[in-house]
């Protein structure tokens, strides 16, 4: 019998896709965790757990604020302090890339807090799986498309041209590593079942520049091009170098080649 997938985060479009392609999954809300309605898992024999616990980056009252704290770390805190750690097989953390530009202070204004959280989570079930002798893989993942991703800078593009809206748009040489969503529920699926531990960075290692994801929208889209205030990153070339996947690690337990082309992705939608 397949151990089964104990998934946190209900809501997310990693944990949707997760379980489009496994059924032997039992899935949490961040409710739950802070309501403590999960006390039931130490009944079972054993289980992995996969965290995609997260929230808004959008901060604008102390309500904002409390929410992301609340979603983004309590909910952790709250798991481990009931959860018999005997219990546990293995461990999945969904965690950024935007981490790494946080331990070098290089992260802008806007993402500081949301990198702060993600970086106190990776160092709290770290510890905590160390202590216990727990399998761990804390992925740091870039920029994720498809599926029902809102919010993101490639599908704000795509709801721009589907919807005949205005695409806002800060023209700079900005560079960013994307990986759709299913790729990545196809790798986690790979990583539970193998020896796999440790950090692990997921992308497909090439950095694309996003004014040249717009030119393929040419004539099709309508692009207004705006200030970013908040694009404040102290170095923008060792940011840009940060922020691109080393897949070496990678590449041992998934087959690059497979993944979803994100320009083909984008020149299908243009066709249909």
């Amino acid at each position: 019998m397949a151990i089964l997938n104990v998934i946190i985060g209900k809501r997310s479009n990693l944990t949707n896709e997760i379980s489009k392609i496994s059924k032997d999954n039992l899935i949490f809300s961040n409710k739950d965790l802070l309501k403590k309605k999960f006390t039931n898992l130490n009944r079972l024999k054993k289980f992995n757990v996969i965290f995609n616990n997260s929230s808004s980056m959008n901060i604008n009252s102390s309500k904002d604020l409390e929410f992301m704290v609340k979603n983004n770390l309590i909910t952790t805190l709250n798991f481990f302090d009931v959860i018999n750690p005997k219990k546990i097989n293995k461990i999945i953390y969904s965690s950024s890339i935007s981490v790494k530009l946080y331990e070098k202070n290089l992260i802008n204004e806007s993402r500081y807090l949301y990198a702060f959280l993600k970086f106190t989570n990776e160092k709290y079930i770290f510890n905590f799986c160390k202590k216990n002798n727990i399998k761990l893989i804390i992925c740091r993942i870039s920029n994720i498309y498809g599926g029902k991703e809102k919010y993101t800078f490639i599908n704000n593009l795509i709801n721009s041209y589907k919807n005949n809206k205005v695409f806002y748009f800060n023209n700079t040489n900005e560079s960013r590593d994307f990986i759709h969503v299913n790729d990545v529920a196809k790798i986690y699926m790979k990583l539970i079942k193998n020896n796999a531990s440790g950090y692990l960075e997921i992308g497909t290692g090439k950095l694309i520049k996003l004014k040249d994801l717009v030119a393929i929208f040419k004539d099709k889209v309508k692009v207004k091009n705006i200030i970013n205030k908040n694009n404040n990153n102290k170095n923008n070339d060792q940011s840009m170098k940060l922020l691109k996947i080393n897949t070496t690690l990678l590449k041992k337990y998934y087959n690059l080649n497979s993944l979803i082309k994100l320009k083909k992705y984008l020149e299908n939608i243009l066709s249909k």
